[in-house]
């Protein structure tokens, strides 16, 4: 089953917050794309430093996510550590593309908190995939003290102890801006946001996320790095790589 973000706009927005229209997406499987560009200021994270996203076979959800973290520095990309971005309790699963970091005040100095940090100081006590991602909205509309790129909140949850289907939901957070939207999963499907390659690449090979085992999903993750390495060659530092991080719920 096919779902297009763009023409199944289902949104939840809350009142007097834009809906992006960089939220969309191509043909089956669901994806974000309009992702990837570069900073032009050294230092900066890049927008589309991830591939990360959620799947649904047989009963089963699978978040995945890389762990790298890319900067601009030079105008060049250089890796700039590994994050976590796949988080899970009891009644939902999510992961994160976009900015790692958010600029805020601590001690009325400068602190760029690690967005990991964040969400697992919060998403332990959230009420719903709604409540956590309009939490973030709220603390960085609130704390940040400067604009940040987009982050992209996709997971899944359940309505009940029905295994047959989930709710995947897909967030879009930034200082100005908020939309949300869930749909009803009961068949084969994926949704993912990153690097414009990795889009392209699972586009062409949906049937590569469609597993019920993280072990087989990491080794199709790290395939896909591999393939799109050698395409560009060993001078080329690929925006994703790292340890592939992978939920079951």
């Amino acid at each position: 089953m096919s779902v297009s973000i763009r023409e199944n706009r289902e949104c939840t927005a809350m009142a007097g917050y834009t809906i992006p229209e960089s939220v969309y997406a191509s043909e089956t499987p669901a994806v974000l794309t309009k992702n990837t560009f570069l900073h032009t200021l050294d230092g900066k994270e890049e927008r589309s430093m991830s591939f990360a996203g959620v799947t649904f076979v047989k009963g089963k959800v699978l978040a995945f996510s890389d762990s790298k973290s890319t900067r601009i520095k030079d105008g060049k990309r250089i890796e700039a550590g590994s994050v976590q971005k796949v988080f899970k309790n009891d009644d939902l699963v999510l992961t994160c593309t976009g900015v790692n970091t958010l600029p805020v005040l601590k001690d009325q100095k400068y602190y760029v908190l690690p967005l990991a940090e964040w969400i697992k100081g919060n998403i332990q006590n959230t009420a719903s995939a709604l409540d956590i991602c309009k939490r973030l909205f709220d603390y960085i509309r609130t704390e940040c003290v400067q604009c940040i790129d987009p982050i992209i909140m996709i997971g899944a949850y359940r309505l009940d102890d029905n295994r047959e289907n989930c709710i995947f939901f897909l967030s879009e957070v930034s200082k100005n801006s908020f939309s949300f939207k869930e749909q009803l999963i009961s068949e084969a499907n994926s949704w993912y946001s990153g690097d414009d390659e990795y889009l392209q690449y699972f586009n062409h090979h949906p049937e590569k996320l469609f597993t019920t085992s993280d072990e087989v999903l990491i080794n199709e993750i790290k395939k896909s790095i591999r393939e799109i390495e050698n395409r560009h060659g060993q001078d080329w530092c690929n925006p994703v790589g790292g340890k592939i991080q992978v939920e079951i719920f």
